[in-house]
């Protein structure tokens, strides 16, 4: 036991056991590439489109699509998921405190149970509505080629 934790002494020692000496490690060995970490997940290489420009861009792209698509649409994008998510709360939410619309179809509290009891009609509708969104946000982000969306 002595021995073993001898050996990890700062500097140079002897062992109760064998009498050799043990120095200390040897420092790391210099990477043979240079590779610009990302800030936030230190282990992967930063994308080149991700330099910091932007607000809040601090590298985390694990699935790479900054590469595969152009940063205006994926900023876009993330707007677009956020406020849906926001919106998903609230509809969540609602009808549980508030009530629901009047109709035996929209009385479903759980909104798993509630897409299928309101009929093909109405979702189709909520598809038009947000393919059309999509189709006049993918015009301004492509189309005008703006710079802040």
């Amino acid at each position: 036991m002595v021995a073993f934790v001898s050996s990890f002494a700062p500097s140079i020692a002897r062992t109760a056991f064998a009498g050799a000496a043990v120095s200390r490690a040897a420092a790391p060995a210099k990477a043979r590439f240079s590779m610009d970490a990302s800030a936030s997940v230190p282990f992967l290489e930063r994308p080149p489109k991700l330099d910091g420009s932007l607000p809040g861009d601090v590298g985390f792209d694990p699935c790479g699509f900054s590469n595969a698509f152009e940063l205006n649409f994926l900023r876009e994008a993330e707007l677009k998921h956020g406020r849906i998510c926001m919106l998903a709360i609230l509809g969540w939410v609602f009808p549980e405190l508030v009530g629901h619309l009047p109709n035996e179809a929209y009385s479903a509290t759980n909104p798993l149970y509630a897409v299928g009891s309101v009929g093909w009609l109405p979702i189709i509708q909520i598809l038009a509505f947000i393919a059309i969104c999509e189709a006049k946000g993918v015009a301004k982000v492509y189309d005008e080629n703006c710079a802040n969306p």
